[in-house]
């Protein structure tokens, strides 16, 4: 896909290695429609159900939230300066998600973290950057 980086996973990719392998795999909102998102309404519709979306953060999302997840995603960034700031994402009780090259950052304690999985089964979080560094603007990778 033009945009992601060649050094990044691409949208067609499954786990094929660990935990991400069991229960049948992981394979996230393959087989769903792509939808693009660059804002926080959009981003919010496209991962709140648990029918099947690929999700493309196409431009930076900046907002104070937390979204909850739904099963049967997969969320990837399509380009460099597209990023989730001050956006806690909540997986909970949910399956089969993938979260791909995301940057997330500056999130507020009352948003949850960068990525909070709990109580969730075939969940692959895989090249993404989350930190939390408010006074200063060098990012660091947690």
């Amino acid at each position: 896909m033009p945009g992601i980086p060649a050094k990044r996973a691409t949208l067609g990719d499954i786990a094929t290695t660990g935990y991400a392998t069991l229960n049948g795999g992981t394979t996230g909102g393959m087989g769903g429609q792509i939808v693009e998102v660059d804002t926080l309404d959009a981003y919010v519709a496209a991962v709140g159900d648990d029918n099947p979306w690929i999700v493309v953060i196409t431009g930076p999302i900046t907002a104070s939230a937390q979204v909850s997840v739904g099963s049967n995603k997969s969320i990837i960034r399509k380009i460099k300066d597209a990023k989730l700031t001050g956006i806690g994402t909540h997986i909970l009780q949910k399956s089969n998600v993938i979260v791909r090259n995301l940057i997330i950052s500056k999130v507020l304690s009352a948003n949850g973290d960068g990525i909070w999985i709990q109580e969730s089964t075939n969940v692959w979080v895989d090249h993404c950057e989350i930190f939390n560094d408010r006074s200063r603007t060098q990012q660091r990778l947690l």
